[in-house]
């Protein structure tokens, strides 16, 4: 069949199509950059280790050492550590209880990824969720983003159920509560009769927490009957997991709010979590977009790599940590033409993708236009690192901020006062040049002006010294350390400076200040972007609970402009073939694919073809039988209007 030069042609690809040529775009790449990986295997050595039953020092050095195997190291002299053998020693129950709690705390919240430098905490609460689920699709962001909707219905069920009072009585009484679950479980697979299990559960303890833990425990529940399949195992686990994400939201949100004897209530149709003692709020929305910001920082740097191999013709060898983010044998020019094989139609791209590397090719593959549908990262916030203290505040890392602040202010104190010297130096050597014009020249006024000079050198030796200790022992980074200290190489070897060097000194001071600004928006809590560029969520048919609360985390609400862009292409092209590539086609993008099919008139218009592409060793028929349905499968395909094809 020869192909007209005038046919358009539509591709819609997804993140199948990033990680066929090689960008580790994956949930599990972004997982293992960002340290989430490593956090997961830690925190499931501090569920072995919650339960302090029978517990001596055997079982903590045990813990300790696997500890050590992920390379949290703990100081022999820590003061959590010694307080919790004490207590082992004495035999003391209640205490070892409590110091346990401390200890694990303390592990848990400076958790910190090696390659960001981030904290646990810096990531939002939506980690902790990331962490405590088991990952059930390999490399398929469409996991993550079916887990989206699970975490916030359970978000939003943990904190509208007395969260902080259930949180203090789990502390207080883990044994008497893991007892009651097991006992709770057992008799589950036992008797087969929920209403006998719950009057048994509510019978010892606080009624209240109880009744509390089990309107939690009732979506586990339902889940084991209805499925077959559940094991008592597996439920077990899945209500432990309730347990211990309530201790670990708790131990986070100790963190963001400032006040630690903090007083929460949870104001459900607006998700917000508010500490009502001092009004302090988090908003879970703007969780979400935490996660969503680091994502796009992880993607952008993948994107940045592939425009710089794309503008350097595919030749890569010299591209710094390229092994980080990109499989480099298999991304090439090669294969992104495959993909888009034929030349001679003129195409339009719908991207699911957040990178926009396809930009840089597109005339080569006779791309018209591309629209990505959930963002890109050109408009992405860039994460600032700040150098973090290892040993900072275990309460609140806005105390970190504010210590931060103070050091910062104490360096440009020394800064500025570095500045005034220099001015005094520059005025004191114009003094001196004029004298030494004067046809008669006052030897004793010169050599005033002299020593004051050299007065004025050693003041400046002195103050570059307190600037290099304060940026040495502050926030700042080495760069900056090394200009100090070059400049204070130069100013032993000659009593003479080279002012030049101001201007270096001026984008310091400016620099210095940015950092305060920074810092104190943190610390009034504006770090957090309230309006993402990258856009996960979940679809309308996806929600049966909650329907008004999460009107704000459908993704057609929030693609709003993007929703007329790429509807307006569609009305602006007769297209004789949609491509489909890398797409999950999973419901969490239902609506997309109703409204582009409603579009097309699918079933009645003949001059349209629907081509499912996809890669060797992936078979699409189950998905694509899913999205249109096994009835329009079978006849479309046999009236050549689909067709799938390996590529």
């Amino acid at each position: 069949m020869s192909i007209n030069k005038e046919d358009k042609v539509l591709y819609i690809i997804g993140n199948g199509f990033d990680l066929n040529l090689g960008l580790k775009t994956s949930y599990n790449d972004f997982f293992k950059y960002t340290g989430i990986l490593t956090m997961r295997k830690v925190v499931e050595e501090l569920k072995k280790n919650r339960n302090i039953e029978n517990y001596d020092e055997a079982k903590l050095n045990k813990f300790i050492e696997n500890l050590k195997k992920h390379n949290i190291l703990i100081d022999e002299n820590d003061v959590y550590l010694l307080k919790l053998k004490k207590n082992i020693k004495m035999q003391d129950t209640e205490k070892i209880r409590d110091s346990m709690y401390s200890f694990q705390r303390k592990i848990f919240i400076t958790l910190k990824s090696e390659k960001t430098d981030k904290f646990i905490d810096d990531y939002g609460l939506f980690v902790i969720f990331l962490i405590l689920m088991e990952t059930e699709k390999d490399n398929e962001w469409q996991w993550v983003e079916e887990k989206i909707l699970s975490y916030i219905e359970e978000l939003i069920e943990l904190l509208s159920n007395n969260f902080e009072e259930t949180a203090m009585y789990i502390k207080n009484n883990l044994i008497e509560v893991e007892k009651k679950i097991e006992n709770f479980i057992n008799t589950i697979v036992k008797e087969k009769d929920v209403k006998k299990v719950k009057k048994i559960f509510l019978k010892n303890g606080d009624k209240k927490i109880y009744e509390n833990l089990l309107k939690l425990f009732e979506k586990k529940i339902e889940k084991y009957f209805k499925n077959s399949q559940e094991k008592s195992e597996e439920l077990k686990n899945d209500i432990k997991n309730i347990i211990y994400k309530i201790e670990y939201i708790n131990f986070i949100l100790q963190i963001l709010f400032t006040d630690f004897e903090k007083k929460i209530v949870f104001e459900s149709l607006n998700l917000k979590i508010v500490n009502i003692n001092n009004g302090e709020k988090i908003d879970l929305k703007e969780q979400l977009h935490v996660f969503e910001n680091e994502f796009g920082n992880y993607v952008k740097k993948i994107n940045e790599i592939a425009k710089k191999i794309i503008e350097t013709d595919f030749k890569y060898k010299e591209i710094e940590n390229i092994n980080d983010f990109i499989e480099i044998q298999k991304f090439s020019l090669k294969k992104i033409e495959k993909i888009f094989s034929n030349t001679k139609e003129s195409k339009y791209v719908i991207n699911f993708n957040y990178t926009d590397y396809l930009d840089k090719i597109a005339k080569k593959v006779n791309i018209m236009e591309i629209k990505y549908i959930h963002g890109d990262v050109k408009n992405v916030i860039s994460n600032k690192i700040f150098k973090n203290d290892d040993n900072r505040s275990l309460r609140f890392k806005k105390t970190r901020d504010k210590l931060n602040v103070n050091k910062i202010e104490e360096t440009l104190k020394y800064l500025r006062e570095y500045n005034n010297i220099i001015e005094d130096i520059k005025k004191s050597e114009q003094e001196r040049n004029v004298m030494l014009s004067l046809n008669i020249i006052p030897y004793k006024l010169v050599k005033e002006i002299i020593l004051k000079i050299i007065d004025k050198y050693a003041d400046l030796r002195e103050s570059v010294k307190k600037l290099i200790e304060s940026i040495q022992f502050g926030s700042l980074g080495i760069e900056k350390s090394s200009i100090l200290k070059i400049l204070n190489n130069k100013i032993k070897e000659k009593n003479k400076i080279e002012f030049e060097i101001e201007s270096i000194f001026l984008n310091l001071k400016e620099n210095f200040e940015k950092d305060i600004e920074d810092y104190t928006e943190k610390i009034n809590g504006k770090n957090i972007k309230k309006n993402s560029n990258i856009i996960f969520g979940i679809d309308k048919i996806q929600i049966k609970n909650f329907k008004n609360e999460l009107k704000a985390f459908i993704k057609s609400n929030r693609r709003k402009n993007m929703e007329s862009e790429w509807k307006q292409l569609l009305n602006e092209h007769k297209f004789t073939k949609i491509y489909f590539y890398g797409h999950s086609l999973a419901d969490a993008d239902y609506t997309f694919f109703e409204d582009l099919f409603n579009m097309i008139d699918i079933t009645t218009n003949s001059t349209i073809k629907l081509i499912f592409l996809y890669s060797k060793g992936y078979s699409y028929e189950k998905n694509v039988k899913k999205l249109i349905g096994t009835y329009y499968f079978e006849k479309f395909k046999s009236e050549g209007k689909l067709e799938l094809i390996e590529v």
